[in-house]
């Protein structure tokens, strides 16, 4: 591993009161259709759960997918600025 990499450690949420939800609201807010998807023959309370474990896995994959597409679009950006030995490439693709 190489010494200049660092690593972001989320930090850790801090346990809260038992607190009262009204799935109904969080349902109506969200809406029907868009828990559809989390519904498997439970409750709107598993579907919601299911919908925060979707948002959570989707926040871990974030970081990763911007860095991609950053170097993707880097890349691509190179290559074609030395097949068409011109930095602004894409006025010469477009015209």
């Amino acid at each position: 591993m190489p010494e200049d990499c660092t690593y972001y450690n989320k930090p850790q949420m801090k346990e809260e009161s038992t607190k009262v939800v009204n799935y109904g609201e969080i349902s109506r807010l969200l809406s029907n259709k868009r828990l559809t998807t989390y519904f498997q023959g439970n409750s709107t309370e598993e579907a919601f759960q299911r919908y925060l474990i979707n948002i959570e896995l989707i926040q871990s994959l974030y970081f990763s997918l911007s860095f991609l597409e950053v170097v993707l679009r880097n890349s691509l950006h190179s290559v074609l600025s030395k097949k068409f030995e011109d930095e602004l490439w894409f006025s010469i693709v477009l015209s």
